[in-house]
């Protein structure tokens, strides 16, 4: 009955594992897809601002030209808040279901996965950084994008359909952001209470932990 026991005990840390692992491997692929799309999404935009240049004494192409840039700068941003927000999920999968498994099967007193914790630490300034990188990127975006529909609309009026389409589109992309930053803030808080207000989490145990967690 004891070997039975210990039999079930490694099936259930082995698909544990294995869920982890597809779990992190889901992680390293939304990283690679964000680094993908952001490098197509800088040379696109590099492409249309040259073809702008080259095309800078008429004022017809320019005013189009300045609404597909804010297109592709819309795109590019729904793309990274589609990723951002599927990196969350497994995230939150990740510390919020299989951690507290982990911790049931290896008899832990709380979950060894505690990078997610460490990060969402107030005391952390990765997390400060983060947010402001993130808030201040954003705010750049909204105001050059909606400098350029401005001065795309001043150049050609007959645009204005169009200026008030790119418009509602970029409003939609500022207030998903405005949506996923409320998610993250709302994860943290709820890792925070898993893991103590503001408490150094502590190391996990090494000699019940298996190898790779």
């Amino acid at each position: 009955m004891g070997a039975e026991s210990e039999d079930l005990f490694e099936k259930r840390i082995e698909l544990l594992l294995d869920e982890k692992r597809h779990v992190d491997a889901q992680v390293s692929n939304c990283l690679e897809h964000q680094l993908k799309i952001t490098g197509v999404h800088f040379t696109a935009l590099a492409a249309a601002a040259g073809w702008i240049f080259t095309n800078n004494s008429n004022a017809k192409y320019l005013a189009p030209s300045l609404l597909i840039i804010v297109a592709l700068s819309c795109f590019g941003s729904a793309q990274s808040i589609i990723i951002n927000a599927l990196m969350m999920h497994y995230a939150r999968y990740k510390h919020f279901v299989l951690g507290p498994q982990f911790a049931e099967a290896l008899g832990l007193s709380e979950s060894p996965l505690k990078s997610f914790a460490e990060l969402a630490n107030r005391q952390n300034p990765s997390r400060k950084l983060a947010a402001v990188g993130s808030v201040v990127s954003a705010a750049v975006a909204l105001f050059v994008n909606t400098a350029a529909l401005l001065y795309a609309f001043v150049l050609n009026r007959r645009l204005l359909l169009w200026c008030i389409v790119a418009g509602l589109g970029l409003a939609i992309i500022t207030l998903t952001q405005l949506a996923l930053w409320r998610a993250q803030t709302r994860t943290y808080s709820d890792t925070l209470q898993t893991f103590g207000h503001d408490k150094q989490p502590s190391k996990a145990p090494e000699s019940s932990a298996p190898i790779g967690l």
